[in-house]
């Protein structure tokens, strides 16, 4: 599940039609931290939990996995945009040595070949 379909799942309480604490969290860079130490809170209370009210307990285990779920949709959404931000750099650079090499007139100039190989590769350049 992705962020929104998560989210949406999420307490009614929450919902005021502003913005909600977890966006909050998430826009900040706090979500990471927010959802660890809830997910700590949880397991906590459910160790005391563990002889008291079956449903308590049940409710308490569920929210951690949907703290855990929101993790690892933001994780992969993290994930997605480096990857993206990556491939778009590495076009760029290329991009730019063609030209410098066209430009100087080294086109065929191996160790210009060497650098461009090396940027598209993600690799720094002396």
């Amino acid at each position: 599940m992705n962020w929104d379909e998560l989210k949406s799942k999420g307490s009614e309480h929450y919902k005021t039609g502003g913005i909600e604490p977890i966006d909050l969290y998430a826009a900040g860079n706090m979500f990471h931290d927010f959802a660890l130490c809830s997910i700590m809170k949880y397991a906590f209370r459910s160790r005391r939990e563990m002889n008291l009210e079956t449903d308590l307990l049940i409710k308490n285990l569920e929210k951690i996995i949907d703290y855990a779920q929101k993790l690892i949709a933001g994780l992969k959404t993290t994930k997605r945009k480096k990857e993206n931000l990556f491939e778009k750099h590495k076009r760029i650079k290329k991009s730019e040595v063609e030209i410098f090499s066209t430009l100087q007139g080294f086109k065929s100039d191996a160790n210009v070949a060497e650098q461009l190989k090396d940027i598209t590769e993600g690799k720094e350049i002396a």
